[in-house]
């Protein structure tokens, strides 16, 4: 590899510590409280298990193991799963006449 094929690191275009997708997920855990207590028992750096715990909540089944690209779309389907739980607590609770005062 020359010196010209490699990232310029000082250049934010090409530096990319996460992913869009995983920046995504771990915001959107923290609207999910008792899924915070499950990921709070495990230390932050095991980002598989970590994973396999959100992946469990959401139901979403594991098998296998995982290309970094496979991961990033893992972390997409997990993100809109959680909206998805989100939104029906939300929308359930206005048709059943329960609203947040």
């Amino acid at each position: 590899m020359s010196k010209s094929d490699r990232p310029n690191w000082g250049d934010p275009k090409h530096f990319e510590m996460f992913s869009q997708h995983r920046l995504d997920l771990a915001q959107e855990v923290k609207h999910h409280p008792p899924l915070m207590d499950f990921l709070n028992n495990h230390p932050q750096d095991e980002f598989e298990i970590l994973l396999a715990e959100i992946s469990s909540y959401c139901g979403v089944g594991l098998d296998g193991d995982y290309m970094p690209s496979e991961l990033d779309n893992l972390c997409k389907i997990l993100t809109e799963r959680l909206i998805q739980l989100r939104l029906h607590v939300i929308f359930g609770r206005e048709e059943k006449g329960i609203t947040k005062e």
